[in-house]
């Protein structure tokens, strides 16, 4: 019942950081926001397709019960996110480079780094949960 709940709430933070994102990437690709860029890739679209990763590591798992990949796939998007909310905040603190930043100045990538932080407790937690194995004592 835990992992159960701890999914669902995975997947309603991710779908809510996918809602956060996706106006931003938005906003860049009219090129009204600069989001940092990785070589030719903005970090914005990278982190816009870890969010949609993590989302779909946490619901393949409900729909199809055969399928065994959700923890690599979970695991390559949330470093990727989290690697990139941790760029941010080292660019945003030594002032390197600056992430969006929310109506009252709060930088994006913050926020990022907490709901990736939440995520990966909470699948961790699923994880542990659903690998328990219950004793039968009744012989």
């Amino acid at each position: 019942m835990l992992a159960l709940i701890a999914r669902s709430v995975i997947i309603l933070l991710s779908a809510y950081a996918l809602v956060s994102v996706f106006p931003i990437v938005h906003l860049h690709w009219n090129e009204e926001v600069s989001c940092p860029t990785i070589g030719f890739i903005p970090a914005c679209y990278l982190v816009l397709v870890g969010y949609a990763g993590i989302l779909l590591s946490a619901v393949l798992p409900m729909v199809m019960k055969s399928f065994t990949k959700a923890n690599i796939i979970f695991l390559v998007n949330w470093l990727v996110v989290s690697l990139f909310a941790l760029m941010g905040i080292f660019g945003e603190v030594t002032g390197l480079w600056h992430c969006p930043q929310t109506e009252s100045g709060i930088p994006k990538c913050f926020f990022s780094a907490g709901l990736a932080l939440i995520i990966g407790v909470l699948y961790w937690t699923a994880s542990k949960a659903s690998d328990t194995k219950v004793i039968n004592t009744d012989k």
